[in-house]
């Protein structure tokens, strides 16, 4: 009777936690229109850096393993090293402490643990709630609705102090994540939440979800939303290629699914083209070219300049690629600590092999437009999505 009573609090416990992330995922970083806040969005943080520290102590929610303890040892080391160094030879430049707040969330979210809870009816209604809000929200303002609009320019501005009025203008459902990167990249780890969730539960809802959200990714219309897309296809396509072998009709239209993309990629040529070598958005503009947004970033690693740990220096672009931002801030070792560490994580989390190493590699893709590991919306909606997985799997085995 107080071993169910002990179990009983942890899961009331965690399911708090559930309600911070949520919150995170959510909470407003403006106040007002078309106008950003820094303090807010560093509040932002903080209450995310809070929701991570309950989940840990609510449930000894953490990893120390032999490895984990390993890898968190060299991941602080490297840091500590050359933050030193670019203190002592560059004396003029300041510590960037949001930098170290955001290194220290990921170091906390790269050793948890699985976050289980009794209460699984409770996680679904949640996980819809919140998915059906971004829908709404996200067909909303794909409408116009002026509503939707005015109270996302005002609430909810992040990146620069107009990217509503550009989104708005491009009819881009970006909803709560300001911009179209972040944005479809979260609609995809929300899929595949309800992905994992179908997998065990045949449902209409799940069903309904997906169709959604994979609308949304869409709606995006920016690089990262056609990523995201064949993603999501070549996940489907990998998963049933068995049947796809077996079966000449699904066979047949995974052919037509081609057939109709290259058709929309040639029609729409001239976009697809300015959507991945824009210097704003694009992944050529990024790397490639005379005025490539990183080259400089990139000159430097390849010169084998000493890392800046928490500094930046003003000729460098601390953005835009997490293996461009990893290297510049732990060089070579930081950025495969990261990857094993998260790899772990996932390994933890699902029980489901293929949906684990999809996950691991959506984020490896997302990672080269933009370090997502280290922004505060994506984090937050990581956390969600390892939530409902890892409860899917415990009420599975439970059941």
């Amino acid at each position: 009777m107080i071993l169910r009573k002990n179990n009983s609090k942890q899961s009331f416990l965690t399911d708090i936690g559930l309600v911070f992330i949520i919150l995170s995922l959510l909470i407003p970083v403006s106040n007002v229109k078309n106008s950003m806040n820094i303090e807010m969005e560093f509040f932002a943080y903080i209450v995310l850096l809070f929701t991570v520290v309950y989940l840990i102590i609510s449930r000894g929610n953490i990893n120390i393993d032999k490895k984990n303890l390993l890898y968190s040892i060299i991941y602080v080391m490297l840091f500590a090293v050359f933050s030193f160094l670019t203190m002592l030879f560059n004396p003029e430049l300041k510590f960037k402490s949001v930098e170290m707040l955001r290194f220290t969330l990921l170091l906390l979210v790269l050793n948890m643990q699985k976050p289980t809870s009794g209460h699984f009816r409770y996680i679904i209604i949640l996980y819809s709630v919140v998915s059906a809000l971004i829908i709404i929200v996200g067909l909303g303002e794909f409408c116009g609705n002026e509503i939707i609009n005015d109270f996302l320019s005002t609430y909810y501005v992040n990146h620069y102090a107009h990217i509503y009025i550009v989104m708005i203008q491009l009819n881009k459902t970006v909803t709560f994540f300001a911009t179209h990167s972040i944005a479809a990249y979260i609609y995809s780890f929300l899929f595949m939440g309800w992905e994992f969730y179908s997998n065990y539960y045949k449902s209409k809802i799940s069903l309904f979800f997906r169709i959604a959200l994979f609308l949304l990714i869409i709606l995006c219309k920016s690089t990262s939303s056609i990523l995201c897309c064949a993603l999501i296809l070549s996940y489907y396509f990998i998963k049933n290629r068995k049947n796809i072998k077996k079966n000449k009709y699904d066979l047949i239209s995974w052919i037509f699914l081609l057939i109709i993309g290259v058709i929309c990629i040639m029609k729409n040529y001239d976009i697809v083209n300015n959507i991945l070598q824009s210097e704003a958005n694009g992944i050529l503009g990024r790397y490639y070219g005379g005025d490539a947004l990183l080259k400089e970033s990139i000159k430097n690693i390849f010169s084998f300049n000493i890392p800046t740990g928490f500094y930046n220096l003003s000729n460098l672009i601390y953005t835009d690629s997490a293996y461009v931002v990893y290297m510049l801030r732990g060089g070579v070792l930081l950025l495969i600590v990261i990857y094993l560490m998260l790899l772990r994580l996932l390994k933890r989390v699902c029980d489901d092999k293929i949906i684990c190493k999809t996950l691991f590699v959506f984020i490896l893709f997302f990672d080269m437009g933009y370090p997502v590991l280290i922004s505060q919306r994506f984090v937050s909606a990581f956390l969600l999505v390892l939530y409902f997985i890892s409860n899917c799997s415990y009420h599975i085995k439970n059941q």
